[in-house]
Order: structure tokens, then sequence, then C-alpha cells
């Protein structure tokens, strides 16, 4: 066998090598986001971590393998159990704040459950609660394409969703 096949497969071999151990060194980590007075439970174990937000390291994972944990969380006279997924790829955020709020997201006098809603220019944005719409609005303003009808909205305002279907739902809400 020719010396730099040889020498090359032996290379090979231990790049294959490393990439797997420190692929395996690689702890897997995740943040909750909670109530500041929170009690958090991780797979019925008490953590001893406090503030609103957590951080977690767990032992590590293959590549592209995902673990599930439920997460038990306490704060507000209220208890919330959530199933989550992590893997080793990233750090994993789940902001589990809003479970525990008893007023809308925003606060605003408009907000309907499912809904979120803010006065821009004398208009009402409406958007589904996390939906990509509404991450894009916070991050950029107005959503390039949406439905406005005027004067439709709470108070006669005009109203705008990033759809038809969430400005339809929204007004049925508001009837209730």
């Amino acid at each position: 066998m020719p010396r730099t096949a040889l020498l090359g497969g032996i290379v090979l071999g231990m790049m294959a090598l490393v990439g797997s151990v420190c692929a395996e060194d690689r702890p897997v980590v995740f943040e909750v986001r909670v109530p500041a007075d929170a009690t958090v439970e991780i797979n019925g174990k008490k953590t001893t971590s406090t503030g609103a937000v957590r951080r977690y390291e767990a032992p590590p994972l293959a590549p592209g393998k995902t673990y599930t944990y439920t997460l038990k969380i306490v704060a507000q006279g209220k208890e919330i159990v959530e199933k989550i997924e992590v893997g080793s790829d990233k750090v994993a955020v789940f902001d589990l704040r809003e479970k525990f709020s008893a007023k809308p997201p925003t606060g605003n006098k408009y907000d309907r459950e499912g809904f979120v809603t803010f006065v821009k220019d004398n208009r009402l944005w409406v958007f589904r609660t996390d939906s990509k719409d509404l991450a894009e609005f916070k991050k950029l303003g107005e959503v390039e394409k949406h439905v406005t009808r005027i004067a439709a909205g709470p108070d006669g305002m005009t109203i705008k969703a990033p759809d038809a279907a969430t400005l339809d739902a929204y007004l049925k809400a508001t009837q209730k």
C-alpha cells in the first residue's frame, strides 16, 4: 500500500474520531424564561436556580438527536406543566412568562384572547399571539403584506392585519 494512502487513511480516521468526541463532549444547553419568583422542576427534580431567566446544561447528545424534558413551573398561584424538546445543535429558549400573565401580552385595551394589538398612527394592528407576523412587526414595524379595513375596528379605528382570516377572527372576538 502506498505510504500516502496509508497516511491519508490514518488522518481521516483521526479526524472522524476527533469530530465524534467533540460532538459528544458538547452538552445540551437550554434557557427557560419564567416569572422571577417561580419554582422550576425538570423531570420531577426541583432546581435551585432563581430569576426570570434560567439557563440549564444537560448531558451531551449525539448530533441530530433530541431529548424531551418535562418542566413544572409554579408561580403566582398557578402551575404549568410543559414538555420541551432540546438538542445539541443550538441553545433552545423557552419563554413561558405569558402563560402566567393575567393581562394580555401588550396590555393594550384592544387585545383579545389569542390576539395582540398595537395602535400605530391611529390605526389598530392585529396579530395572532405568537405568530411569525407578530415577530416581524416587532422587529421591523409594519408588515409589508397586510389587509386594511377602514373604520371597521373598535372605536371606529382603521384596522390592519397580516391576512383577512386574522382580521375577521379578531373582529368576531370583539363582538363577544
